[in-house]
């Protein structure tokens, strides 16, 4: 006896889905702002690393409010959750690496929130790929919580996402968050918020939109893309494969 299927939602905004293979969170594709009282039916996601002062130039001292390290990371989660006014962060993410802080430092920083309940899941954007792998390598082996989801760069004009970014994410189970979608071209404008209900209702109905294969493969061809060395290594012809050129250095 097969279970009765399940009754359709009221909107396309209640069609939730779990963020990643390794977050089973469900999360709704539209953020609404000004909830009050509700904040369990929330998904609420910040990030740390900025200078979140550097406002102030030199009045205080900056050197530790930015950064992976775990002084950094204290002082930005502690005022996030004040700001927020909440107690808890559904997704925390690691603006960038910051290539000073060691992998283990940020990695025991990032669990010990999690085991303390301030942290449910974390994010890492804007990262090369093997750093990320490096870090979930290293969560894994000391049973340590590993990133979820990755952030970065994705648009028809900037595609060196699908390289390694892609691969790695598949690869680590990991969901992918595109930022910059729109390319950032100087006709693209940001829609500054909704203040209407069918401005809310125009977004909720821009869920349902599904592009047609032809769709994609306009989308694709906008822009010549190679995937590069060494992906494209085994098939690549032998005439593609330039000797390299011999600089002589000129003694006089």
């Amino acid at each position: 006896m097969t279970a009765p299927a399940a009754q359709p939602p009221k909107s396309l905004l209640g069609r939730h889905r779990i963020l990643a293979p390794t977050a089973g969170v469900h999360v709704s594709p539209i953020c609404l702002g000004g909830i009050r009282g509700r904040r369990d039916e929330m998904v609420l996601a910040t990030k740390y690393t900025n200078a979140y002062k550097s406002y102030l130039g030199t009045q205080v001292q900056q050197s530790n409010y930015g950064g992976n390290s775990r002084k950094s990371l204290h002082v930005s989660v502690e005022q996030s959750l004040k700001k927020l006014q909440t107690s808890y962060i559904d997704l925390l993410c690691v603006h960038y690496f910051d290539f000073s802080t060691q992998i283990p430092e940020m990695m025991h920083s990032l669990h010990h929130l999690v085991a303390q309940g301030k942290v449910l899941y974390l994010s890492i954007s804007d990262t090369p790929a093997w750093v990320v792998v490096k870090a979930n390598c290293y969560a894994r082996e000391h049973s340590l919580t590993p990133f979820s989801v990755y952030q970065g760069r994705w648009s028809a004009a900037e595609r060196d996402f699908e390289r390694e970014i892609i691969p790695m994410a598949r690869d680590e189970g990991m969901a992918l968050m595109p930022w910059g979608s729109l390319g950032g071209a100087p006709y693209v404008f940001p829609i500054l918020g909704g203040r209407k209900v069918s401005h809310l209702n125009s977004n909720i109905e821009a869920l349902g939109l599904r592009l047609t294969p032809k769709d994609i493969e306009e989308i694709e061809s906008a822009y010549d893309f190679q995937i590069g060395f060494p992906h494209n290594f085994m098939t690549v012809t032998s005439t593609d494969c330039a000797a390299p050129r011999v600089i002589r250095r000129c003694e006089c």
